[in-house]
């Protein structure tokens, strides 16, 4: 079903839910999308270039661009970055239990939303990680093809199945079970 047709959705650089919308990147502008018809509506005047990750958290929509952290307010899209920290080569974030989770130069962060102070997690090489998602209070990372479930504490990781999961590049889960 094509919930608006008046919409094109060719080449978003992130997306994120919080609440009932969607928040998207696409040609460089921040959109709230509703999920139910797709209507959207652009948030603020920001460029968004070369935006390389979003998660949603505490009420805010967080998105990692010009390798700083920003927290956005997910009504007129006004921002502040959070943080002193430099995010070279950030690939993908998610939230859990109120943090942020961002894997950044192959190693994995757990970020704190209000102040930006990180710690690395475990000592794990990330590299080649395409997707992060949460559920049921553990991480979920797919790394060269693999699907690893990670200790959101300490980073320690399993392998889960013997699959190959050639291709992806986003991954989401939503509350309850993971099946």
């Amino acid at each position: 079903t094509v919930l608006n047709p008046n919409a094109n959705w060719n080449g978003p650089t992130v997306m994120t839910a919080l609440g009932d919308s969607l928040y998207v990147v696409q040609n460089n502008r921040l959109h709230r999308v509703n999920p139910n018809d797709g209507s959207f509506q652009l948030l603020g005047e920001t460029s968004w270039a070369g935006a390389t990750s979003a998660a949603a958290v505490d009420g805010s929509v967080y998105i990692v661009q010009a390798d700083h952290l920003h927290r956005v307010n997910p009504n007129d899209g006004s921002w502040t970055v959070i943080g002193s920290a430099r995010w070279i080569g950030a690939t993908v974030m998610t939230s859990l239990s109120g943090w942020l989770y961002i894997v950044e130069n192959s190693h994995l962060h757990r970020v704190n939303p209000n102040d930006g102070s990180y710690q690395t997690l475990g000592g794990a090489s990330w590299a080649g990680a395409t997707s992060i998602s949460s559920v049921n209070g553990e991480l979920y990372i797919i790394q060269n093809g693999r699907l690893h479930r990670v200790s959101p504490n300490s980073g320690n990781w399993t392998v889960i199945g013997q699959g190959t999961w050639a291709g992806p590049t986003t991954m989401s889960a939503s509350a309850g079970s993971c099946r």
